[in-house]
């Protein structure tokens, strides 16, 4: 991700209090509509930061199911390089 600046830019508050993002935040952010932002203040300014939504069920289980997995023994790993990792799946 580039975290390089592209310079100071205004954005104007248009009715219902509405802005929109400059393209190159909304790239380098990886942003589509709809996503959605949690609004902060921080020193007198406004912080943006993307959030994910998540079913908590779904989360629960995918654990539950990942930890059967480690106690049956169906793992791989630790890996010490990249390599190693790569290897291993490829003999999956």
């Amino acid at each position: 991700m580039n975290t390089g600046t592209h310079g100071v830019q205004l954005v104007t508050i248009k009715p219902k209090f509405q802005v929109t993002l400059p393209a190159h935040l909304r790239e380098q952010l990886r942003l589509e509509e709809g996503d959605l932002l949690e609004a902060t203040v921080l020193n007198k300014s406004i912080m943006l930061k993307p959030k994910a939504v998540v079913d908590r069920e779904h989360v629960e289980v995918a654990i539950a199911d990942g930890l059967r997995d480690y106690k049956e023994g169906r793992i791989k790993g630790p890996f010490k390089t990249m390599r190693e990792f790569t290897k291993s799946l490829k003999q999956a």
